[in-house]
């Protein structure tokens, strides 16, 4: 099975799960030649981050992935085989499509726990928690699939059993 995420292909062969990196630079191409990129040249074009995001974001995310994985080794997260960067190999998960929530929810359950740090923590997590496919919840244990976000790596040392605590409150 194939999917195709807004910056990576995901395979799910057997046992595995393969993340490879969607290197995008037609897309980049495109948005030189459309009009509106002419209006943010100095924010896309003449800026390498702006390149890199979109021509190179999934390369990005495999790589916080696997660092965020190898730092830390955190029971939430999805066990990471073989992390190469340009391919990802992690383990499949069982128990996919057991949480039932969107990222505005969560976000509110942590906006009412009076947190402010803990909610600037998540925020920039966003995508992760927008998508429920995203996590994993069989025998007891929440696991967390798509870590490789910006930022994710701190939400996850420092607040990693409050996020642990709060997708076990949105487990059906």
């Amino acid at each position: 099975m194939l999917r195709t995420g807004a910056h990576r292909y995901v395979l799910v062969v057997g046992h595995f799960v393969v993340k490879v990196p969607r290197v995008r630079m037609l897309h980049f191409l495109r948005l030189v030649v459309e009009d509106d990129i002419v209006r943010y040249r100095k924010r896309f074009w003449c800026s390498w981050h702006g390149f890199a995001t979109i021509v190179f974001a999934g390369l990005m995310e495999n790589f916080r992935e696997a660092r965020c994985y190898l730092k830390t080794k955190h029971c939430l997260l999805a066990r990471l085989y073989l992390p190469l960067i340009f391919v990802n190999i992690y383990r499949r998960e069982n128990g996919v499509g057991n949480f039932t929530f969107g990222g505005d929810e969560l976000t509110e359950k942590v906006y009412e726990t009076g947190d402010r740090e803990y909610l600037e923590a998540l925020l920039p997590c966003s995508h992760t928690f927008d998508h429920t496919e995203n996590f994993a919840f069989s025998n007891g244990r929440v696991k967390i699939l798509d870590y490789g976000e910006e930022g994710f790596q701190n939400l996850l040392t420092t607040y990693g059993v409050e996020v642990e605590k709060l997708l076990l409150s949105v487990v059906k």
